[in-house]
């Protein structure tokens, strides 16, 4: 049986691979991707590991290889899914850096590009079930998204505050970003059928090097504030991520277990073993 379990679990980075990656006040709604059309079936047209294979390059290549299809083409059985774009129904947060104090809501935030990594390291510990991955993003996007801001910018130290305001669309950036995935897996029977769900799930911000965002229409279109408060916002932008990388690892880790549940709960462990048994 531990045997057996431990196929299963391996198996199961499959569907956990579908991502690719604070003391604020923030909150957020996640959406499930649109299907499209695709001639893919979850899990027999998926690379998977020998449970007693010690190579991690078996799971690099394998999570690899799951991003790419989940990415591009998705499943069309045992369900209609895919992961590209992840769009992020509702974000709100608070912005508290040297130079920039801001409320921001953003609404239809969509991920097109979290997909698109490169996996670095992969390991798997059966005992305690837990899979351990490193992607690299070198560029994540989140774009069009419906945005609302209001708080303060600081152009000097010495000089008062300025207002900010304005809604709109916004595009956020964020450069060579390196992320540590950690998923811990548990057994449940259910209705006598028994399914693997993600227990936990800690997603770590390693680094990333740069961050840009492009706000339109702020102060309603006027052209002349909007670019001085834009042109601040960017110089502020690495500490401005900096300060939102726990809001930004929750939404992610919340998006994960949405969609990762959605697939795993359309497929029961017995019919992952039997591939498996081939």
């Amino acid at each position: 049986m531990t045997k057996s379990l431990n196929r299963v679990i391996l198996e199961s980075v499959l569907f956990v691979a579908i991502m690719g990656f604070s003391s604020q006040t923030h909150s957020h709604r996640v959406r499930r991707c649109s299907p499209r059309t695709s001639t893919l079936t979850f899990p027999d047209d998926f690379k998977y590991c020998k449970a007693d294979s010690s190579n991690s390059s078996c799971l690099v290549d394998l999570i690899q290889d799951t991003l790419i299809k989940l990415g591009t083409k998705g499943i069309s059985s045992p369900i209609n899914f895919n992961i590209n774009p992840m769009t992020l129904d509702f974000w709100n947060f608070q912005v508290e850096v040297d130079a920039v104090k801001t409320h921001e809501y953003f609404w239809d935030l969509k991920h097109p590009t979290l997909w698109n990594a490169t996996v670095l390291f992969a390991s798997f510990d059966t005992s305690s079930l837990t899979l351990t991955y490193t992607t690299f993003h070198d560029h994540l996007a989140q774009y069009n998204g419906r945005y609302k801001i209001w708080g303060q910018l600081y152009h000097d130290q010495d000089s008062n505050p300025e207002v900010i305001y304005g809604n709109g669309t916004a595009d956020r950036h964020v450069y060579n970003l390196t992320l540590e995935h950690t998923i811990v897996f548990v057994p449940a029977d259910i209705k006598n059928t028994q399914y693997f769900f993600v227990g936990s799930y800690d997603l770590t911000v390693i680094g990333f090097t740069d961050a840009t965002f492009n706000y339109q229409n702020l102060y309603n279109g006027d052209q002349t504030l909007g670019k001085r408060a834009g042109y601040l916002m960017n110089e502020n932008a690495v500490k401005i991520v900096f300060h939102q990388v726990d809001s930004f690892t929750e939404l992610l880790v919340t998006m994960l277990k949405q969609y990762t549940q959605t697939l795993v709960s359309s497929v029961p462990s017995s019919k992952i073993l039997a591939h498996l048994a081939g």
